[in-house]
């Protein structure tokens, strides 16, 4: 008989976080689900510790090759058997009694293949200690973060429908939910034919789009299900200096452009926040942070959409500040002083 809940957890190179992660799941008080790991060649202890798990209840896998970010992602969903699926990073954690709060939420539901059910979530340090949340802003469904003693949340369940969550979000091109926190039946998994996509950074943000667009009863949890863990990691890091965020949302627009504008968001808004914040943004702070480097790439990305870019007077400004760079950034630096005070 199928498991009720497939946890799926991708590793690469977690060795240090994962027994807490695999932990995490075993001790929930709900446990009507199986584990399914797949290792991507790490070069740690990963698969040693993996091999040590002996629950019953976890599914062991190692890719023969480095496979990638996203398909290993894609690897371990479809080997998913349960009727519901959550992704699980192997550095993050579950929180007590989530899943059997998932499980009644599930229940209560007429028609429960077609749900996309998500959930507050709390962020961990290094060492597992919780230092703040992460909630859904309701009027743009967008994160928002407060201090651990002002969570609003109550255990209630919001509804909403899967288009209004898109109408919402893409116009700013933003995830509408913590990919941690997010549960959806493995049929509806299937329907989308999961992670399948050239994501580098947010392939979760992508399937979560392509989730929504088939327009499925959206359930938020008020509650904190799950831990997300911060560190410093070398792909963060190799994040810092390259435009995969860039080209993912570049994508992402292309892909969903026609589909956004049947539900009533104009693709130029969304284009408008890839040039003002995903690209002019970050190109600014890039310079205050003394990487020009960065910033140049930023200005190269705006032309990806060359006519909108030559009509932004932000493309004109980032080259001009790049061109009297370190001048310019003098300059900048002053004027957020002085707005500060």
């Amino acid at each position: 008989m199928s498991p009720f809940f497939s946890i799926c957890i991708p590793n690469f190179n977690y060795a240090h976080y994962l027994k807490e992660t695999v932990d995490s799941v075993l001790s929930q008080n709900f446990g009507d689900f199986e584990i399914i790991i797949v290792d991507n060649c790490s070069t740690d202890k990963s698969w040693e510790l993996i091999s040590s798990f002996d629950d019953p209840r976890i599914r062991k896998y190692k890719n023969e090759f480095n496979i990638g970010f996203a398909p290993n992602l894609q690897a371990s969903v479809s080997r998913a058997k349960g009727k519901f699926i959550h992704l699980l990073s192997a550095d993050d954690k579950m929180k007590p009694e989530v899943l059997s709060k998932y499980h009644q939420a599930i229940l209560a539901q007429s028609n429960p293949s077609n749900l996309f059910i998500l959930s507050d979530v709390s962020y961990i340090d290094e060492n597992g200690l919780e230092y703040e949340l992460e909630e859904r802003d309701l009027e743009l469904f967008q994160s928002k973060k407060c201090k651990l003693d002002s969570y609003s949340g109550n255990g209630e369940i919001l509804q909403f429908e899967g288009h209004d969550i898109l109408k919402k979000v893409l116009p700013n091109i933003k995830n509408p939910a913590p990919f941690l926190s997010v549960m959806v039946s493995n049929e509806l998994m299937k329907s989308v034919e999961g992670f399948n996509a050239i994501r580098t950074i947010g392939p979760d943000k992508f399937l979560n789009y392509k989730i929504l667009f088939t327009n499925p009863k959206v359930l938020y949890l008020r509650t904190i299900g799950f831990q997300y863990r911060i560190h410093r990691s070398a792909n963060m890091v190799a994040q810092a200096t390259n435009v995969k965020q860039q080209i993912d949302d570049y994508l992402n627009i292309l892909d969903f452009s026609v589909q956004a504008e049947k539900i009533g968001v104009a693709p130029n808004q969304m284009i408008n926040t890839y040039i003002n914040r995903v690209c002019y943004k970050i190109g600014i702070v890039s310079l205050l942070n003394k990487k020009p480097g960065q910033s140049w790439r930023m200005l190269g990305s705006m032309l990806f959409f060359p006519n909108y870019a030559f009509k932004n007077h932000r493309f004109y400004l980032l080259f001009l500040l790049l061109i009297l760079n370190p001048i310019s950034t003098f300059f900048i630096r002053i004027a957020k002083t002085l707005t500060q005070k």
